[in-house]
């Protein structure tokens, strides 16, 4: 910024004061013009990034949306969009993050979508094994026994059965496995 001309120098000599004050009233002009210039050009330049930013967001949000069905039903995107807000703000990211995620990135929608699903899916499994107590183990399928195989299993049986109860029924049967095993 210039500088005005100094009061001393008008009682010494008055014409060159008039003209350092024209020439600082000149430059001052141009500066304010300048000044008013790049403001403009700043609004304008606001103006169309704001416009831009919009486009894009509009953009991102399409392919979110194709992505994402459930934010084409209004109620369900909106539940959806509540969620995230709330996954995201839950995991350390600020709201304000978590909306300009979701509105000029859509991939950053999809992959907060994604793990929400993964960390229900995670907290349903640590639920699973109170359900499943007192249920009989899964057996698993093993060899199938030949004529043969199945005769010795039998006579096998049917000794532990005699050796345990020592009765003549038991007996009988331990004698016919035994013959039939051959």
């Amino acid at each position: 910024m210039p500088k005005p001309p100094d009061d001393a120098l008008y009682s010494t000599d008055i014409v060159k004061a008039m003209e350092q004050e024209r020439e600082y009233k000149a430059r001052k002009e141009e500066l304010d013009y300048l000044k008013a210039q790049r403001e403009w050009d700043q609004q304008q330049v606001t103006k169309q990034s704001g416009e831009e930013a919009r486009e894009r967001s509009n953009a991102e949000w399409a392919k979110l949306v194709e992505a994402l069905p459930a934010l084409k039903d209004e109620t369900r995107g909106k539940a959806l969009v509540t969620g995230m807000l709330a996954y995201g703000q839950k995991h350390g990211y600020s709201e304000q993050e978590v909306r300009s995620a979701l509105a000029f990135d859509h991939r950053r929608g999809v992959i907060l979508h994604k793990a929400m699903a993964y960390d229900r899916l995670q907290e349903k499994k640590a639920k699973i094994p109170a359900k499943v107590e007192g249920r009989p183990p899964v057996v698993r399928s093993g060899k199938r026994l030949n004529a043969k195989g199945s005769a010795n299993r039998e006579a096998r049986v049917a000794l532990n059965r005699l050796n345990e109860t020592g009765s003549v029924k038991d007996g009988v049967r331990a004698y016919l496995a035994l013959q039939k095993k051959g």
